[in-house]
């Protein structure tokens, strides 16, 4: 510590598991502290460097955000509280996440799960859906990557820096050599890995990023500037948002979000979630209540479905009688991909008074 007026600490780096003898340290004739962790412009680094306690930190600040995103949730849009999780409560999951980032494809590491189980807690509050909804189905519904995808992608990007001369020189002096290598007729440079003779060693930065470099398409790899290197690596990773048209019916809206992601009060949603529902079939008697029976079949609706049809007949340039029950259902949950904003908010907005209006989802039935 170079404040005198402050007691300097020490941190002894090391996964043994019977610490050797150090003998005690003096700075201006005060005797050094050891501790176990120590936090460093906010990054607390451990004598294990497992960095267990910067995580456990970084969640406990993350889920504080998401109790207010939740609170507000009843009060602002879907587009707000997204912007609100990207600038206030991602950036703690983020801090450090290109040094603590282990290779994890089928994320089963403990750590992994903790940090997305944060993200999906917020994913839940962003977009009003219920907890046990597929996580996949949540992210591409709100166009979120997964934190491991995220990690893998800024330290990708990190090391992209480092290798053409846009970091310090000492960082770049630590990559391995390259070697040219020949295959499908073009010719490409990877580095040489070096050695790895523990899981741990691969897992860090320089030899985790060589690997993934490595792995790289050469369209990747040769991209002249940084933001389209960001962008290919997003292409792969990022799902496309699906949007609600700038619509601010907050209600209807989670009920459409429901039903977008399979999990709602239709009573095939919760049997196939095993939640509180014994029956898929519908009071009606006349199939399984899934999406598409509640928006087209279902015989308790025919007065409130023909409105439907009848105002998304005039608003889309297409015969929807010609269309398929599961391209109209998904007609009217997602829009027309090449109607422009205007129509798709109709279509969306008579969705959701349809949703409303058959007072289905007034009560659990």
């Amino acid at each position: 510590n170079p404040d005198i007026t402050k007691q300097a600490i020490q941190v002894i780096f090391s996964q043994k598991k019977i610490k050797p003898y150090h003998p005690p340290i003096y700075f201006n004739e005060s005797l050094v502290t050891i501790k176990d962790e120590q936090k460093h412009i906010g990054m607390i680094l451990d004598s294990a460097l497992n960095f267990h306690s910067h995580i456990r930190e970084k969640i406990i600040n993350a889920r504080r955000g998401i109790g207010v995103i939740r609170y507000l949730s009843k009060y602002v849009t879907r587009d707000v509280l997204d912007q609100m999780y990207k600038l206030y409560v991602r950036p703690h999951l983020d801090y450090g996440d290109i040094i603590y980032h282990k290779y994890d494809p089928d994320m089963n590491l403990e750590f992994t799960k903790k940090i997305e189980s944060t993200q999906y807690s917020a994913a839940l509050a962003v977009c009003g859906a219920w907890r046990g909804t597929n996580k996949s189905k949540i992210y591409e519904e709100l166009g979120w990557e997964y934190l491991y995808h995220r990690r893998w992608y800024r330290r990708l990007t990190h090391f992209y820096k480092i290798k053409n001369n846009h970091s310090p020189l000492y960082l770049y002096n630590l990559i391995p050599p390259e070697r040219e290598v020949n295959y499908n007729l073009r010719s490409a440079s990877i580095f040489e890995p070096r050695v790895q003779r523990t899981a741990r060693f691969s897992n860090t930065y320089f030899q985790n990023c060589v690997k993934e470099w490595n792995l790289l398409d050469i369209s990747i790899r040769s991209c002249q500037t940084i933001s389209d290197f960001k962008r290919k690596l997003l292409q792969w990773i990022r799902p496309q948002k699906r949007s609600l048209f700038n619509i601010h019916d907050l209600k209807g809206t989670k009920l459409l979000t429901q039903l977008r992601v399979e999990f709602s009060d239709l009573r095939n949603h919760r049997y196939r979630h095993n939640f509180n529902c014994l029956n898929p079939s519908c009071l009606c008697k006349t199939g399984i209540e899934d999406n598409e029976h509640f928006l087209l079949h279902c015989p308790k609706f025919s007065s409130h479905r023909r409105v439907l049809l009848d105002l998304v007949s005039d608003s889309v340039n297409v015969d929807i009688m010609r269309l398929s029950s599961r391209e109209l259902c998904n007609l009217l949950l997602y829009g027309h991909p090449d109607a422009n904003i205007v129509t798709n908010r109709i279509i969306i907005e008579s969705t959701l008074s349809y949703i409303k209006n058959t007072k289905r989802f007034d009560k659990t039935k």
